[in-house]
């Protein structure tokens, strides 16, 4: 694999691990990479969940060639524009000049992993597994998004609060006026506390809200790292349960 010759021939350095080049990319230094112990599988699982966003535009693509083009020499740049076309639409690489002086070593990644990134190097430092992960915040804050991201870049499955809301039965005024009372926290310290560091898979029954019951089960498979997201998800019921919050 390319990226992983590349990263056995990078001496590890420290510095800034991203640096942001556009609306939506930043790129990671690999040699930072190296020197903060992050496993090379989260970098490639980043990079290669980048690759498939559909961020650009062929009007934005048109931008920087435009940019490239008053840079360059004109007849040189025509000339590398037209093979490219022949060639057809890939991606392109840098000079062996440049490479040879510069010596660059990073991977692109969009942008919406800058706040993953001091998750991954909280969690390349835990030594127990599964590490817990819990992301807890207001509504609409991105809990769901960064969970998503996470899970993206270190291959963690996610429990999710919104499957355990509270049932209509249990929906008295007293419940309702208790902090965290609308969410089915018996249910989960049931399904879920009990077997979330357990090294063997799972299951957790899904509360529908659409149909205002218990509809179907969620699986959580035996990973390394565990991330459970939502509202309430750091309860105090729930005790100190999770190693990265």
């Amino acid at each position: 694999m390319m990226l992983e010759e590349e990263f056995n021939s990078v001496k590890a350095a420290d510095g800034l691990l991203f640096e942001e080049i556009s609306e939506d990319h930043m790129r990671i230094n690999i040699s930072v990479w190296k020197y903060k112990e992050l496993p090379l599988k989260w970098l490639f699982n980043i990079f290669l969940f980048s690759s498939n966003m559909n961020s650009g535009s062929n009007e934005k693509f048109l931008e920087y060639l435009d940019i490239c083009r008053a840079k360059t020499e004109p007849l040189i740049w025509d000339s590398f524009i037209n093979e490219y076309k022949i060639n057809g639409i890939k991606p392109v690489h840098h000079s062996e000049y440049y490479r040879e002086n510069e010596r660059p070593s990073y991977r692109l990644a969009n942008k919406c992993f800058i706040n993953v990134l001091p998750i991954l190097e909280a969690a390349a430092k835990r030594s127990s597994k599964p590490c817990i992960i819990a992301i807890d915040g207001r509504a609409a804050s991105g809990k769901s998004t960064l969970a998503k991201y996470v899970s993206a870049a270190i291959g963690a499955d996610i429990v999710h609060m919104d499957d355990f809301f509270l049932p209509i039965n249990l929906r008295t005024t007293q419940r309702l006026n208790e902090v965290g009372g609308n969410i089915h926290y018996e249910r989960f310290m049931e399904e879920v506390l009990p077997k979330i560091r357990s090294e063997e898979h799972f299951f957790y029954n899904i509360f529908s809200c659409s149909k205002m019951e218990l509809d179907g089960t969620s699986e959580i498979n035996s990973t390394d790292f565990r991330i459970i997201e939502g509202v309430y998800c750091l309860h105090p019921k729930f005790g100190n349960y999770a190693d990265i919050c």
